[in-house]
């Protein structure tokens, strides 16, 4: 017998956080954006998919970490495969561009964890550049506290 599996996602406002950690994050995103199309447009440009010697031989000076430039990796190979699908099967396609940045990422670049004073959370974020975590409060709400 297969076993289903229901993902459910609740949305968390940042919206407490100070204006340096939110500086923070949007320079994230543009960091992160610029080498995600960067991985695409090299990938489109030779029409094949970019591999990891990508990420050792990047070329522009970034403050983001291998495993951050390893995630943007992984999510410009999953929208070029589907360019590649559609080329494939005759229709035309253009270069995929980069509008708006969801940074995908995985249980070594944050934690999410009870609050013990005030905040009923705690977003906490790998910083690219070291090895410290960026703690981003977070309050909770309604329909949240009856899906936790």
């Amino acid at each position: 017998m297969e076993v289903k599996e229901i993902k459910r996602s609740l949305l968390f406002s940042l919206e407490l956080a100070n204006t340096g950690k939110k500086k923070f994050l949007d320079e994230l995103w543009e960091e992160y954006k610029k080498a995600l199309q960067y991985f695409i447009d090299r990938g489109f440009a030779e029409e094949k998919l970019p591999t990891y010697e990508e990420v050792k031989n990047y070329p522009y000076e970034t403050w983001l970490s291998k495993r951050y430039l390893g995630s943007a990796l992984v999510q410009a190979v999953e929208t070029l495969k589907s360019v590649f699908q559609k080329k494939k099967r005759g229709k035309e396609v253009s270069k995929p561009e980069v509008k708006q940045v969801s940074l995908k990422l995985d249980k070594r670049f944050y934690r999410f964890e009870k609050g013990n004073n005030s905040f009923d959370f705690w977003f906490r974020l790998r910083d690219p550049e070291g090895q410290r975590w960026i703690n981003f409060p977070v309050k909770n709400y309604d329909y949240a506290k009856k899906i936790l």
